[in-house]
């Protein structure tokens, strides 16, 4: 998350993300092995001039043709300030979903029944995991010994339907 304008911010997050991607091999092993690499960088600032341009998705693309691209780095720019200003957004879209969750993680919890919040497993997790974040050590320990309650009863049941 890129909060405020910074000299050279582009630069320092193509260099973080090249050394990702060449630090992700050990020195015997091939190049082939080596995965793709993913920068998502959320701005609270404009990247472009153009108001309605808020998702920015760069690659190493051919540069006469535009046809041919490597798909080995990926850098993805969000003007989330652009995104919520358009006001044009969407539940049934991943993309959108997220951006509303990590524009504000309380909006799910305030607006959507419990119910209703279930049919979004991933934000459901997410908000978990942030509620986590708040807990004591002893909430922490009981937290953890539901989830092994949970995952618990969820293998026995499984093994007694085998």
């Amino acid at each position: 998350m890129q909060v405020s304008k910074q000299a050279g911010f582009v630069k320092r997050v193509i260099t973080n993300m090249t050394k990702v991607y060449s630090r992700q091999l050990s020195k015997v092993e091939p190049y082939i092995l080596a995965k793709p690499v993913f920068s998502l960088n959320l701005l609270d600032h404009a990247l472009s001039a153009n108001e309605n341009k808020w998702f920015h998705h760069y690659t190493l693309t051919e540069r006469e043709l535009h046809e041919d691209y490597f798909d080995e780095l990926n850098l993805i720019m969000i003007e989330l300030s652009k995104w919520k200003k358009l006001n044009i957004f969407d539940l049934q879209k991943p993309k959108d979903r997220w951006l509303m969750y990590l524009s504000d993680p309380n909006m799910f919890s305030k607006f959507l029944t419990e119910k209703e919040l279930s049919r979004f497993n991933e934000i459901s997790e997410a908000i978990e995991v942030l509620e986590t974040k708040n807990f004591t050590p002893e909430q922490i320990r009981g937290y953890e010994l539901y989830i092994d309650n949970m995952r618990s009863y969820v293998t026995n049941m499984s093994e007694a339907r085998r």
